[in-house]
């Protein structure tokens, strides 16, 4: 089904209760079975950009597929203060509120309230060749709001994935907005909006998002600093969306004699406002999780500080301490509430708990506490697969 965007797009995106009975979903392709269709909606005026949450929005996911575009095709709406989930989360289903990770190649879901209690799938291939291949593999970075995308990232060659709720996968193609992705250890926060459409990266001193309605570049930012310009590596990275949309968190360099010092700066997309969230304290930021509620932003956090001259090899490919800290988005008052050898984090649905993998001397486990740290517990030790990749985790947002 050969189907022109900027067409569709409009047609779609302004009539899709008069045109959804039209839609032809048996052309619609993406390796896996057909898409569900969730609940109606009306769509938002003025397009995803206008208002980040769009009530009943019409996502179209392109998929690179054999040199021609696919689209899937899948309504889904509501807001994080929704209650009511989705009719149907098709695979994802058993994930609903469990701690999902990945070790060699099968996704694990486990309920932190009986950890006795899992599911296992294996993880399918992308549309265009095998997650992971001649590398790592795709360990989970985040969620759509709606728990019916899963966003996935080698942590070796930097690739980017969506599984969606048929099973069905696709890599995100970065390359349409020059954004250079790959290399080295350990993925990021997750780069998926919450209402699934969009991409963001930082990269080549720029924040970039990748409309995924149409492929084409979104909004972007360029971070006219100097002194940032001046310093090998010292580049925006780790980028990560706020949960309603509206701004996005990254870090950025900045340098300090022969060190780099690691700034938090929250970027509002929709005036391009650029402000410090955190000027200074972190030796290094390992990764970022936004709170569900956007009060506080997670940030797993070390001593370690890099040199403005990069080692050739990563020193945090190997076990190094860090804390997990909550930063507040307005105010002060950063404290830490847990300390170990953790690389990533997942809230709970509810915001009252905290998933994080913590990657030790000869172990990688998930422990589970409050959001205050207290009454924390392991609930898996797992042994890691031949690429010793395992340092990625999310919490499936649908209870």
């Amino acid at each position: 089904m050969n189907l022109d965007l900027s067409s569709q797009l409009a047609r779609y995106g302004s009539q899709l209760r008069e045109d959804r009975e039209q839609l032809e979903l048996e052309d619609v392709i993406w390796r896996g079975d057909r898409p569900t269709v969730g609940p109606r909606g009306r769509s938002g005026p003025g397009g995803p950009w206008a208002r980040p949450w769009v009530i009943g929005a019409v996502a179209f996911l392109a998929v690179v597929l054999g040199g021609s575009i696919q689209i899937l095709l899948s309504d889904r709406g509501g807001s994080p203060e929704d209650t009511v989930p989705p009719a149907d989360l098709g695979v994802f289903e058993p994930m609903r509120g469990r701690v999902v990770y990945v070790v060699d190649g099968a996704l694990y879901a486990i309920d932190p309230a009986d950890p006795r209690i899992g599911f296992t799938m294996e993880v399918p291939p992308a549309a265009d060749g095998d997650i992971g291949a001649d590398a790592g593999e795709a360990v989970p970075v985040g969620w759509s709001h709606d728990g019916t995308l899963l966003a996935l990232e080698d942590e070796f060659n930097g690739e980017s994935y969506l599984m969606n709720s048929s099973g069905g996968v696709m890599r995100v193609p970065w390359e349409t907005i020059e954004v250079p992705r790959g290399c080295c250890m350990f993925a990021g926060p997750n780069w998926l909006s919450p209402d699934g459409t969009s991409a963001v990266s930082a990269a080549e001193f720029e924040l970039r998002i990748l409309d995924l309605l149409s492929l084409v570049a979104g909004p972007s930012i360029e971070l006219a600093d100097s002194e940032l310009r001046d310093v090998q590596g010292g580049q925006p990275y780790m980028a990560t969306w706020s949960p309603d949309g509206s701004q996005v968190a990254f870090v950025v360099d900045r340098v300090d004699g022969e060190l780099l010092v690691p700034i938090i700066q929250l970027w509002d997309i929709e005036n391009g406002i650029i402000r410090h969230l955190v000027a200074d304290g972190f030796g290094h930021i390992r990764n970022m999780a936004w709170s569900p509620d956007g009060l506080e932003l997670l940030v797993i956090a070390g001593d370690y500080q890099f040199p403005t001259v990069l080692p050739l090899s990563n020193p945090l490919a190997t076990p190094v301490e860090t804390d997990i800290y909550l930063v507040p988005i307005e105010g002060s008052g950063t404290r830490s509430i847990s300390n170990g050898y953790f690389v990533a984090a997942a809230w709970s649905p509810d915001g009252s708990q905290i998933a994080g993998v913590e990657y030790g001397s000869g172990y990688h486990e998930v422990s589970v506490m409050n959001a205050d740290g207290s009454d924390e517990r392991r609930i898996t030790d797992v042994q890691p697969g031949p690429s010793g990749a395992f340092t990625g985790v999310s919490w499936h947002p649908v209870r």
